[in-house]
């Protein structure tokens, strides 16, 4: 009998079934998993637990891992790198060509997956993209490596939403077009349109706002949902840091159940993923985590909080999911607002995300 608080119930069963002898009955008991976010779909903890029990028959046992084990053990993010080439015409702002090579860990290969397979997970949110466009190649390149990568909220959408998303942003910089009026006039899906359109007006988009502050915006459809986002932020003239003060989000999520369930899912969203923007980060040195604890691996703070407003489009079609699409747009949205604040020469092309200090790249690629 186990009590876990896990993502995957039926995953335990059959941990457990591996590892007990055969014929043996496995109840499962699901207690709260608070701050799961993929880390706790994972079978390490749950299957040193019963190889406790396992040792000890006839008495119960608790397994707990002490803070610093659990930043040590992690199943981290996966780091990644994109390459975007893209073509576009200056006059009518239409995308005519784009190319996209990804590098990154499979977290399926590491998990015993087909390894000549395309990871799906690794190009979620960089293939099937809603902008109209005669000619795409998305190229994966699977990075292997012995540090243990896993599911975070939204997957491989919060790394490949950021690159896509800002590419688009530069190209409109490039082109003089006003980002939202670029995206509009190359998206093919209508309910992003009614997406962006409708977000154009709740962000007040294009409104004078506090002297230093900008707005970046970012869109994205997954998780059988449609999502745009606004970011205002402002930059400390004197120190450089950046401050997020709003994030307006409008989702078309079809059928409605719980609207509170929805904007409570965005708001949180919305709090993991400025944390993973501005601040959250592990490093290695020869394969061992370097942060073990929070007093060197910062959250949101309070004060850091930005104001966050949600408007919900209901339209009766299928229910689609709230819990991931929050996540994706946060990134790139905060870093296209800070582009127009300290000019395009300045743009963040990255984030304090997982990063190596032993890079080898494998010779085969994966297309």
């Amino acid at each position: 009998e186990i009590w876990a608080p896990t993502q995957a119930p039926d995953l335990v069963r059959l941990t457990a079934s591996s590892l007990c002898p055969a014929g043996t009955v496995v109840k499962v008991v699901n207690t709260l998993a608070g701050s799961g976010f993929g880390r706790k779909f994972e079978q390490d903890f749950i299957r040193e637990g019963i190889q406790v029990g396992l040792a000890c028959p006839g008495r119960p046992v608790k397994l707990t891992w002490p803070r610093e084990q659990d930043f040590a053990n992690d199943q981290f993010r996966p780091m990644a790198m994109s390459r975007i080439e893209a073509a576009a015409s200056p006059t009518s702002g239409r995308l005519s060509a784009w190319r996209n090579r990804i590098v990154t860990p499979s977290i399926n290969a590491q998990r015993g997956g087909d390894l000549a397979a395309l990871d799906g997970s690794a190009v979620d949110g960089a293939i099937d993209l809603p902008y109209a466009m005669d000619s795409v190649l998305v190229d994966f390149v699977r990075h292997d490596t012995t540090i243990p990568v896993g599911y975070w909220r939204s997957v491989g959408m919060s790394i490949n939403t950021f690159a896509v998303e800002s590419a688009i942003d530069e190209l409109a910089n490039t082109l003089g077009w006003d980002p939202i009026a670029f995206r509009l006039a190359n998206l093919a899906q209508p309910r992003l349109v009614g997406v962006l359109n409708a977000l154009k007006t709740f962000a007040r988009w294009g409104s004078p706002l506090a002297t230093g502050h900008a707005q970046g915006v970012a869109i994205a459809a997954g998780f059988g949902s449609f999502m745009g986002q606004v970011a205002e932020v402002s930059v400390n003239a004197s120190t450089g840091a950046l401050t997020v003060h709003r994030i307006s989000t409008v989702i078309d999520c079809g059928t409605v159940i719980h609207p509170d369930a929805v904007r409570a899912q965005i708001e949180g969203a919305v709090a993991q993923a400025v944390a993973a923007t501005l601040y959250g980060q592990q490093t290695f040195v020869n394969g061992v985590p370097q942060v073990t604890n929070f007093n060197r691996y910062r959250l949101l703070r309070l004060q850091d909080m930005p104001q966050v407003d949600v408007q919900i489009i209901s339209n009766g079609d299928a229910p689609g999911g709230v819990g991931e699409p929050g996540v994706p747009c946060v990134a790139p949205a905060i870093a296209n607002a800070h582009a127009r604040l300290v000019g395009p020469t300045a743009r963040r092309r990255s984030l304090p995300t997982v990063s190596y200090t032993h890079l080898t790249l494998p010779t085969k690629r994966i297309v």
